[in-house]
């Protein structure tokens, strides 16, 4: 099971749960839950995007995890950025008020399965310390810290694949 950003925290919930399904798990850059300090944030983001679309919020989000260093493609990034914007924003609230509820943390030392926990060192997100406590949390996982953001298959798809597959295929 592998996921990034919600995803891996997805993922981290998912081997927490069913650990007898999940033969490795990855996650980059996960979010396991809003926490005190971004709770108020993602609420209020919500309520934003409800109100006034998704536009009025892509640059300040596409400021924090697409930095201006992995914009070397621009092509590949207005795409992104043009995704991003055609977010429904009724399902974009739900994924905000999720996450601000949300807190795996409890179910960390419940992963059974050899776990891969990835940061990136650009990544003002999710930075390599939080990653690390995940990390530190998870029974035998193995932690890495690449030269990447909070994306790490978006804009370093080749250091994605050098990092993650031979851990899937082990």
């Amino acid at each position: 099971v592998v996921g990034t950003a919600l995803g891996g925290g997805i993922a981290i919930a998912f081997a927490a749960r069913e650990p007898g399904r999940v033969r490795r798990l990855v996650a980059s850059s996960p979010a396991t839950g809003g926490g005190n300090a971004s709770k108020e944030m993602l609420l209020t983001r919500a309520a934003g995007v409800e109100k006034e679309g998704m536009r009025p919020f892509a640059d300040q989000s596409m400021a924090r995890s697409y930095p201006e260093a992995y914009r070397t493609d621009p092509a590949a990034f207005a795409e992104y950025r043009n995704r991003w914007i055609c977010n429904d924003p009724t399902s974009f609230a739900a994924h905000n008020r999720m996450l601000a509820e949300m807190d795996e943390g409890p179910n960390f030392a419940r992963i059974a399965s050899p776990t891969l926990i990835l940061s990136g060192v650009d990544d003002p997100l999710r930075t390599p310390a939080a990653v690390k406590e995940i990390a530190d949390a998870i029974p035998g996982a193995d932690y890495r810290e690449l030269q990447t953001g909070h994306f790490l298959p978006v804009y370093s798809p080749d250091l994605w694949a050098e990092t993650v597959l031979p851990f899937l295929k082990d």
